[in-house]
């Protein structure tokens, strides 16, 4: 698996006990869910499917206690929110200090920032480019324009999943479907390569 999070899962669940554990409240996604905090936190709770008969709860939840202990001795702060698994369906509830803390634990892209500060860490902001707007109807996002947005937040992602902001989204990527106000999905298609963007409003 991709993510090391579920690494620890996998690994977790292949000690064969028992049926059905969970610890917190779990949001109950039925995809992997990115939450962008207005603190720049940013809240994922990742879904994986399991199809094995019998684990051990116990053993499970330390595993991942273990894992997170370790990773939060080199990375900055990984709070876990809770675990549940249940019917074949892992979902485990992380919430990283920010974006890159994300990135460094996942060695997966991820950026939650201004669109100034992207450019400072050696993204290409030229992709923004061409982007279309939610409320003009697929109007794209010229240079002129985006030569006032360096203070709006911006969201690089990387990988499908669906999005969840904090302020209104006013233009995306054509890999990014808008379902909301504050919500879009992130296409299957999405990837290190081809990531999706968002500029989110003031």
């Amino acid at each position: 698996m991709k993510r090391y999070v579920f690494m620890i899962l996998a690994a977790a669940l292949s000690c064969i006990f028992l049926a059905g554990c969970g610890s917190g409240k779990v949001k109950n996604y039925d995809r992997t869910t990115f939450l962008f905090q207005k603190d720049q936190s940013v809240e994922v709770v990742s879904v994986e499917s399991f199809r094995e008969d019998y684990y051990d709860a116990e053993e499970l939840e330390k595993q991942v206690d273990d894992a997170l202990n370790e990773v939060n001795s080199y990375f900055e702060r990984v709070v876990k929110n809770g675990l549940a698994v249940e019917d074949g369906v892992a979902r485990l509830d992380l919430t990283y200090s920010d974006s890159s803390s994300y990135e460094k634990l996942n060695s997966c892209p991820l950026y939650y920032g201004t669109l100034a500060g992207a450019g400072q860490q050696g993204y290409d902001t030229s992709s923004f480019m061409g982007i279309s707007s939610v409320d003009k109807k697929g109007t794209p996002l010229t240079e002129s324009e985006a030569t006032d947005m360096d203070d709006n937040i911006v969201i690089i992602i990387s990988e499908p999943a669906d999005i969840i902001t904090d302020s209104a989204i006013i233009y995306a990527s054509g890999n990014v479907e808008v379902t909301g106000k504050k919500e879009a999905s992130a296409a299957d298609s999405v990837s290190a390569s081809q990531p999706a963007y968002l500029i989110l409003k003031k």
